[in-house]
């Protein structure tokens, strides 16, 4: 029987650390089938439970890699790069363009793409998860 529970999955990955055991690729797909996910759900939870500190940074290229797919569904053909976004975080000293506080940081479009803002690394700025979900998608 697949089990749909976030809960449980978690549980039983964390019993798996708990024991010594960072789930492999096989396990991790195992681990999916039983519990009727998909594998990068696996993926992210072990993340979540390893390292929860790398996670927000994982969190972080998520959205990235979101964005970019969002930006190609709207016709948009530039778009910033992992390495750019990197090179951004280390201009900027790792503080949010907003309140300035050193948190974990994700991008986000000055103008955002839903009012004709580009995917490039011209039109976007580091924030903070809190300054990003406030600011949502309202122009400077």
């Amino acid at each position: 029987m697949a089990h749909k529970n976030i809960e449980d999955r978690r549980a039983a990955i964390r019993a798996l650390i708990a024991q010594g055991v960072t789930p492999n690729p096989r396990q991790r797909k195992a681990l999916a089938a039983t519990f009727g996910c998909s594998k990068s759900a696996i993926d992210v939870d072990v993340a979540m439970i390893v390292d929860p500190f790398n996670w927000l940074g994982m969190r972080a290229t998520f959205a990235a890699v979101t964005q970019r797919n969002r930006a190609r569904k709207l016709g948009l053909n530039k778009h910033f790069t992992i390495k750019e976004w990197r090179a951004l975080l280390l201009q900027c000293k790792g503080l949010c363009a907003l309140c300035h506080n050193k948190a974990p940081l994700g991008p986000d479009h000055i103008i955002p793409l839903s009012h004709g803002g580009a995917n490039s690394i011209d039109n976007i700025q580091p924030l903070c998860f809190s300054c990003n979900a406030h600011k949502h998608a309202k122009l400077p």
